[in-house]
């Protein structure tokens, strides 16, 4: 048998405690935004998961729009 450098596969889905510390918030803000409808998630039966790619882009996006918003404001 060979060893060699197995990489293990990376995870995609975290649940809300690990969500939350990623974005920096409360489990409780951030179950007011997915109950908002503002974050991406998956739910599996009563399950919620967070897939770790849609968060990274959809905090992108956020800063990216707060990033706009400074610009005009500091226009005026």
């Amino acid at each position: 048998m060979i060893h060699g450098s197995h990489k293990q596969p990376e995870q995609v889905l975290i649940d809300e405690g690990q969500a939350a510390k990623r974005l920096g918030v409360s489990r409780n803000h951030l179950g007011n935004l997915r109950r908002a409808g503002q974050i991406p998630y998956v739910k599996l039966g009563r399950i919620v998961r967070y897939d770790i790619r849609r968060l990274d882009q959809w905090l992108a996006e956020q800063m990216e729009g707060a990033r706009e918003k400074a610009s005009i404001n500091s226009a005026k």
